[in-house]
């Protein structure tokens, strides 16, 4: 090698040595900033001050520049904007799409809020828990490619999580605040709110409600015609003995065994809805299932009051596309 080469390779060395400092710093720096804009204990998130993350926000929109987000809003804006709120009081929450979707209960005080970008999506009761919804949000928004559509509940006998396809986002557990019983409702609620920050619909009802009493399909269909009942005949007893409540989702059905699970499909609007036979009946007419009147809701049928529905029988057991590959 000639003195000329010896030059350029000692420029080179030069070079490199000089900048690989300022990018392991500016790594740090990035990292610190994100992690002090982790958790703010502040009960409106605009009395703020400036975080590590504000001061590097031209740093962040000139990277994004360079990178092709997978969904709406950048992404290099949405990682940091993945935080923990801590508040005395719930001034906000999130409102089920229907009264038919129910929400789990906190059990204390105080609570720690996650937002993202400019959404709640849950509160837990432990500091802890709510670093891990942050933790797994944070690696749910760097999947490439992120499909915000497969974002669903994962839920068996053995746990309840937020999943991304087929994987864990994050595990509900007791740090959450709510009851063991409620943990799969818990995942439903924080899967439909996550889907909401990405403006997509929350999850089919038949489906998270499937999910959460730990049952699915069988291959047994029938179809037929299908009315309601409701405030005349509101706490008096069904056939089963029990008190009828035409807020439950229940319905009755001329000879099904009781308790069994049905899948209701109202065919004029493909509305869904889990209800437990617990009743005999109807009597009018061709109909073949009485449906509670929240049930008639929940399908959009408590208007007309008489509907075209398909059924499909329930069973016990966890259906294939609620599992993890990795519990």
């Amino acid at each position: 090698m000639d003195f000329m080469g010896f030059f350029w390779v000692a420029s080179l060395l030069s070079s490199y040595a000089s900048t690989t400092p300022q990018w392991e710093q500016l790594e740090e720096t990035v990292s610190t900033a994100i992690h002090e804009d982790a958790i703010a204990d502040f009960s409106d998130r605009s009395d703020r001050p400036e975080s590590g993350v504000d001061r590097l926000s031209p740093l962040i929109a000139s990277l994004s520049k360079t990178f092709s987000p997978s969904f709406d809003w950048d992404m290099w804006e949405a990682i940091p904007e993945v935080a923990v709120v801590s508040i005395t009081d719930s001034s906000t929450a999130y409102q089920p799409p229907s009264s038919c979707f129910p929400t789990p209960q906190l059990a204390e005080q105080p609570r720690y809020q996650v937002w993202l970008h400019d959404r709640l999506i849950g509160e837990t009761t432990e500091p802890e828990a709510a670093q891990q919804v942050v933790q797994g949000l944070r690696r749910l928004l760097t999947t490439e490619p992120f499909d915000p559509q497969a974002v669903q509940p994962l839920i068996t006998d053995s746990y309840a999580a937020v999943g991304l396809d087929k994987n864990i986002v994050f595990v509900i557990d007791d740090g959450f605040g709510v009851e063991a019983n409620q943990h799969k409702l818990a995942a439903v609620y924080w899967t439909n709110n996550l889907r909401q920050a990405f403006d997509l619909p929350p999850v089919d009802l038949a489906i998270a409600q499937m999910a959460t009493l730990g049952i699915t399909a069988t291959d047994q269909q029938f179809s037929g015609t299908a009315s309601w009942y409701g405030p005349y005949f509101h706490g008096r007893i069904t056939a089963t003995g029990e008190t009828f409540n035409q807020y439950h989702l229940t319905a009755a059905h001329p000879s099904l065994p009781f308790g069994t699970y049905l899948k209701v499909r109202n065919q004029l609007n493909d509305k869904t809805v889990v209800v437990r036979v617990n009743d005999r009946g109807p009597y009018i007419g061709d109909r073949s299932l009485d449906l509670s009147y929240a049930a008639a809701q929940c399908l959009g049928s408590e208007v007309v009051g008489v509907i075209p529905y398909e059924a499909t029988i329930l069973k016990a057991g966890t259906a294939q596309q609620w599992v993890a590959k990795s519990p």
